[in-house]
């Protein structure tokens, strides 16, 4: 039986990627007596590749395997013969050897490669009427065979020849020839290296786990973690035992393919086999499990390993510092950080870019410019990621004066600007709506050349558009396909909702036609900004259209698109239609949220449909919907247009009770219908009530107010209110109200 030593030092051996190396090497360890001649030829020919560390697992292995003895074949034949026999003869008594085995050799991998699938190689080879074969030639044809699954059948036909056995290195070299084909990892047949190891097992030849890990990982690395998994329990229930490199192969698998309910599994069978996980293998699944959000579990992880034998490195603190900063819990990421330092142990600079990227995304900007000085004090050297991570959290703060310090600050450091780095100065520049700034950032970026990517360009765009700079946006358009980057949908949307907002919706529809022509498909946002533009330029019917051909063609829509319809609709006069689309949005059992309702009470109530009006804004509180500031707003003001005062004052009420609080748009309606109603005094009270909340009456609002006392002869009150206003700065005053102040000038407190 060949040992475990032996079969380590194949496995160890067949990592060398020189085929000429591979093989020679292998063939002279399959005699464990020449196990220092190996061990030699591996020093010369990978030395200076960097392999120091391999080199002395070689010695390692291969002293063991000659204190365990030399490999037998069943029978008790001597593999090492192999070497003095390295030929092979025809029926006819001609002897293969030397250069003419080499033709040999070149012959049957030319007759190979002309039949497939293997079932016909047996009769292809036929006509070489070989007599015998050698162990040499088997191994000579596989290393010179560039598709391995005709080396393998090559292998299988050659494993029924008479008389002749497959040493187990042969074994092992077929089994790496497979797994380190690019052709495994295209068509996943991990079948044939499995059937490999089962035929070894079956052979009597203890296998290794290095074998089983080898295969289990490429197994994970194409997807196929269910068949991983079935290898594994193979392992379980016939050998060889799995190790902590099994369990934690496939863990990480398992979680990389989303399994993670499984690879938990995985991790407690670990534990009851007897084997401990390692500190590797707890980081896969802290990273894993932080990544998901599931940060309880990566917590309860966390402090499982620092009370096993596997101690928290600094990879264990970065994945879960990562976790913390993504799901908002900055605080306990600073707690860790701290502790990590009492572990003895020194951060990094991704730790330091990971606390800064969660500081910048809760607002704590200032605390990350802090964790900068804390680094350099600390001798680590800030990087590109870093600066980016910076920039990028003072600039969606609109900081944008700090962002452009730190973008000098990293040049004068040595540290290139990116692309990357160019794309986030360019959003924030373009969102704070400094567009010119964000063009001269494009320029700079073509002249040092920095290629603009399609974040970049669209940042821009997307500024320009927000900026109203339509023009200049269009401008960055052409310029950005001249340089060759080819816009994709969110261009598109984005010009084609700002073409629309600013009445060039011909423009928008010619866009959008070329988008098609690109082949770029438009998506649910690209119809919202058509249908919205459209219905803004007062092609309603056009809009309505095109959501009728949506409908028909069964496209998703959403909630916005409903609500921008219901508004062109509804602010074209077109209430019935209006009232119509929210009816089909509620069979398709989209919920309407408060701007549907606020559109559509707004609709009624300037059509004088004010009942209907309400029995929506009843509807409203019946769904749970929250009223708004804008409900109550255009519910009192249509209420009031139409006459019901009583009914605009008790919505007031209503308003102020359920905790929404009236703004300056409320009191102004309110007055403005209290006071068309006669009812000036509570006119008067309404507006005083409004002063003393801080909010500023229009100067049209103070003079009918002023006017109607005057006309309800209360001159005096009138007046009296009105050195007030002029005491709190109120000079806006039509020529009837000062022609009353000039006659009345009786100043007083009454009213403070």
């Amino acid at each position: 039986m060949v040992s475990q030593g032996v079969m380590e030092v194949m496995g160890l051996l067949a990592t060398a990627r020189s085929p000429l190396l591979h093989w020679g090497i292998g063939n002279c360890c399959s005699r464990v007596q020449f196990a220092d001649v190996s061990r030699a030829c591996f020093l010369q020919r990978t030395s200076g590749n960097g392999r120091g560390v391999t080199k002395s697992v070689v010695h390692t292995r291969c002293i063991s395997a000659v204190a365990e003895g030399p490999p037998r074949l069943e029978g008790g034949v001597d593999r090492g013969a192999d070497e003095e026999n390295c030929k092979a003869s025809t029926s006819s008594g001609e002897v293969y050897n030397g250069a003419s085995l080499r033709k040999l050799v070149k012959r049957v991998n030319i007759l190979l490669e002309r039949v497939y699938p293997a079932s016909s190689i047996a009769e292809c080879l036929s006509e070489l009427n070989l007599k015998f074969i050698s162990h040499y030639l088997v191994r000579e044809v596989m290393k010179n065979q560039k598709d391995p699954w005709l080396a393998l059948a090559f292998f299988r036909w050659a494993e029924n020849f008479p008389e002749y056995k497959h040493p187990p290195d042969l074994y092992v070299g077929m089994f790496y020839k497979l797994v380190d084909s690019k052709e495994l990892l295209k068509n996943g047949k991990t079948e044939d290296p499995w059937s490999l190891l089962v035929a070894m097992g079956e052979r009597g030849w203890t296998v290794s786990c290095i074998y089983y890990n080898i295969l289990i990982g490429k197994m994970c690395k194409i997807g196929q973690v269910r068949t991983a998994r079935r290898l594994l329990d193979e392992m379980i229930d016939n050998g060889p035992p799995a190790d902590v490199i099994t369990y934690s192969t496939l863990i990480s698998g398992l979680c990389k393919s989303g399994e993670l309910s499984e690879a938990y599994e995985i991790f407690e069978l670990m534990k009851a086999q007897g084997c401990a996980p390692n500190t590797i293998t707890y980081n896969t699944l802290i990273h894993h499990v932080g990544k998901a959000g599931r940060i309880a579990d990566a917590s309860l992880l966390f402090d499982e390993v620092k009370v096993s034998d596997s101690r928290p490195d600094l990879v264990t603190y970065t994945c879960m510092i990562s976790a913390l900063c993504k799901s908002g819990r900055v605080e306990e990421a600073l707690n860790k950080f701290q502790d990590l330092k009492l572990e003895g142990l020194s951060a990094d600079v991704v730790i330091y870019n990971t606390l800064m990227d969660g500081l910048g995304k809760a607002g704590r900007t200032e605390e990350a410019g802090e964790l900068l000085a804390l680094m350099k004090s600390s001798g680590v050297k800030a990087d590109l990621v870093t600066y980016n991570t910076l920039i990028d959290g003072v600039g969606k703060e609109g900081r944008i004066d700090m962002a452009f310090s730190y973008f000098e600050e990293m040049k004068t450091r040595g540290i290139e600007p990116d692309v990357v780095t160019y794309s986030i100065l360019v959003d924030a520049v373009g969102k704070a709506g400094h567009a010119d700034d964000a063009s001269q950032l494009i320029d700079e970026m073509l002249e040092l050349g920095c290629t603009p990517n399609l974040v970049t360009w669209n940042s821009l765009i997307n500024g320009l558009v927000k900026a109203g700079q339509i023009d200049e946006a269009e401008a960055v358009f052409k310029k950005m396909t001249e340089n060759g980057c080819s816009p994709d949908v969110v261009t598109y949307n984005s010009l084609i909702d700002g073409l629309g907002k600013s009445g060039k919706v011909e423009t928008a529809c010619h866009l959008f036609k070329e988008m098609k022509t690109r082949m770029c498909n438009p998506d649910l946002v690209t119809y919202n900004s058509l249908i919205n533009g459209l219905g803004r330029a007062g092609y309603v019917e056009e809009s309505y259209k095109l959501y009728g051909k949506l409908t028909t063609k069964g496209y998703p829509l959403d909630v916005v698109t409903y609500n921008i319809l219901i508004d062109s609709l509804g602010k074209a006069g077109l209430v019935e239609a209006a009232w119509e689309v929210f009816g089909e949005m509620k069979a398709r059992e989209f919920e309407p949220d408060v701007f549907t309702y606020n559109t559509l009470i707004n609709a009624l109530g300037k059509a004088g449909r004010v009942t209907e009006a309400l029995e929506l804004f009843h509807e409203m509180k019946e769904k749970k919907c929250v009223s708004d500031v804008v409900t109550y707003n255009t519910l009192i003001h249509g209420l009031g247009k139409a006459g019901f005062v009583d009914k605009a004052w008790k919505v007031f009420e209503e308003m102020k009770a359920d905790g929404c609080v009236p703004d300056a748009v409320t009191y102004d309606a309110l007055i403005h219908c209290l006071r068309k109603a006669g009812k000036t005094e509570l006119a008067f009270a309404v507006l005083r009530e409004m002063e003393h909340k801080g909010f500023r009456a229009k100067a049209v609002v103070i003079n009918n107010v002023i006017s109607g006392l005057v006309r309800a002869g209360q001159s005096e009150k009138a007046s009296k209110f009105l050195d007030l206003l002029r005491a709190k700065g109120f000079i806006h005053l039509s020529a009837e109200t000062k022609n009353f102040e000039s006659t009345y000038r009786d100043s007083s407190d009454e009213f403070l």
